[in-house]
């Protein structure tokens, strides 16, 4: 009985280290977010902390997440009135709720719940979710893949035993990531795009041979890049997921280092850390602040998530 207490508990501590590591992924890069990484550099010399957007936008300050963390909150949410199943009804009526659609791209982040809801034993059930969570837009077959790598590595992470945790099972993690991606790369509307799973294997290598967190950070924006791009951003997280050795905050202030789409690379590879090694954690007084400048709860609604997991 005790186990199954453990590992229930165990559970729980991730899916809401994932949907609430995601926020606070995408709250640090904040202040950098599409800046070239030169610049950022110049003007905050290390971010290690909650910041407010940059001069000339007083309405987001420390905490405020963009809207890609709010795409996977109404995503959670229509998962959860869904029973656990997404619908495009119901992910149409979440996203309208947002505002500003037919404007809006579809953000990598809003899957990342998928990986909470869906165990790793059906990838392909995952995969047809991400497809139907994409509504009202159709994906190309590389974003289908990018979206399928993130909620990979969440569900792989969530299904690992109890003290299954820290960097060493991070190959483990994102082997199962890469399955997801190859699955998903047969869904989709086939582009010319360069594959997620080979560019996420040079940054992890770049991860792995940076001589330190500044080389690295340069080396990854150079190479791999930081638009908003599906094909460039869940590389640049695995890179940082890597780097990081899977530590949730320690991968949200490299992120929040890296200047280009910082917020959106930030969440997704905050969102993998806090699969791997729970809200428990993730300093609270970033939580907290996340939480209460925004209004969400997204470590309840992970446990609701997680009831629903099949």
């Amino acid at each position: 009985m005790t186990s199954t207490l453990q590992a229930r508990d165990l559970l729980m501590d991730r899916a809401q280290g994932a949907l609430t590591g995601l926020a606070v992924g995408d709250a640090m890069g904040l202040p950098g977010d599409r800046w070239p990484h030169a610049r950022l550099r110049s003007k905050y010399g290390w971010i290690d902390q909650l910041l407010p957007a940059r001069t000339g936008d007083r309405t987001r300050r420390a905490g405020h997440v963009s809207i890609g963390t709010l795409e996977a909150i109404a995503v959670a949410e229509a998962l959860r009135d869904g029973g656990g199943r997404a619908t495009e009804d119901r992910i149409v009526e979440r996203m309208d709720a947002l505002g500003d659609r037919p404007r809006r791209p579809v953000h990598v982040a809003r899957f990342a719940p998928l990986g909470i809801v869906h165990s790793s034993l059906d990838l392909d059930a995952l995969i047809d979710d991400i497809v139907i969570s994409a509504a009202p837009h159709h994906l190309s077959n590389a974003a289908v893949a990018a979206a399928a790598l993130v909620a990979g590595v969440v569900t792989s992470a969530l299904d690992a035993p109890v003290g299954a945790t820290g960097a060493v099972f991070l190959p483990a993690h994102l082997e199962i990531g890469f399955r997801a991606a190859e699955i998903g790369l047969g869904h989709g509307s086939p582009v010319a795009a360069p594959s997620v799973i080979q560019r996420s294997l040079l940054a992890r290598e770049i991860a792995m041979n940076a001589e330190s967190d500044v080389s690295f950070l340069q080396h990854l924006y150079d190479v791999i890049g930081t638009t908003p791009a599906a094909t460039e951003v869940v590389p640049a997280a695995v890179g940082l997921l890597v780097r990081g050795e899977g530590v949730p905050f320690q991968v949200a202030t490299l992120a929040a280092n890296l200047g280009g789409a910082c917020t959106a690379i930030g969440a997704l590879a905050t969102a993998m850390a806090g699969a791997i090694n729970g809200l428990s954690v993730l300093p609270p007084d970033p939580v907290a602040t996340v939480r209460t400048v925004n209004g969400i709860e997204p470590g309840e609604l992970a446990r609701e998530l997680a009831e629903l997991r099949h």
